[in-house]
């Protein structure tokens, strides 16, 4: 390895273990309670090495928000129409119970109007990676017959996201990141997509 190799490769680590330090401390006590200071230690840097890669503590706050916004991703769902359904559902369920997702929608919500345009893009970013991809699952199952024709795929999308969302993110948001929900996650998304289905599906739902 060459000396530029191995200082691009210490580089790297030590803003990973500035990411973890930071997250978790501005998880546990928010942005304006968190130091700079004591994110270093806890990351094994010198304060000099934190702040030659963010200049502030603003600025590591939208740098660990917008790197935990692309967790958001479900990941592709291919094959028939309800299995792909049914997949994206419990990805979802899995994903609004992981203490991290809760933590950082925690943080957002806490620091809106103080992190820029955090809030903005996290709503984007929800809509691109979460919405974009339960909206074509509903729009390939009214091409196989099975939901009934809409003309707004998106917002049935939106209701199958809705309920997952109120048995899986509430309970969390409230008692606490770690809590855990009142039944399993796949169970919840089970349970949500049948009662989505019961509404929508072909043979249930009236055209519209």
């Amino acid at each position: 390895m060459t000396l530029e190799a191995f200082r691009q490769t210490r580089s790297r680590q030590k803003r990973a273990a500035i990411f973890a330090a930071a997250r978790a401390m501005f998880r546990r006590d928010g942005f304006a309670r968190a130091a700079m200071e004591e994110i270093a230690r806890e990351a094994g840097v010198s304060t000099a090495t934190l702040y030659r890669h963010f200049p502030s503590k603003a600025a590591l706050f939208e740098a660990v928000a917008a790197q935990s916004i692309e967790t958001l991703a479900l990941g592709e769902a291919g094959g028939a129409p309800l299995p792909r359904l049914e997949a994206l559902a419990s990805r979802y369920a899995a994903l609004l119970c992981a203490p991290d997702t809760r933590g950082l929608l925690r943080m957002l919500i806490a620091e809106t109007g103080a992190g820029g345009d955090l809030s903005e893009r996290f709503y984007a970013a929800v809509k691109s990676q979460v919405g974009e991809a339960f909206a074509g699952a509903v729009i390939a199952a009214m091409e196989a017959g099975v939901v009934t024709p809409h003309d707004d795929p998106a917002h049935l999308a939106g209701q199958l996201q809705g309920m997952i969302e109120h048995g899986t993110l509430l309970r969390g948001l409230i008692l606490g990141d770690e809590v855990e929900t009142l039944k399993p996650p796949a169970a919840i998304a089970a349970e949500a997509l049948r009662t989505w289905l019961a509404r929508w599906g072909a043979e249930a739902a009236p055209a519209r």
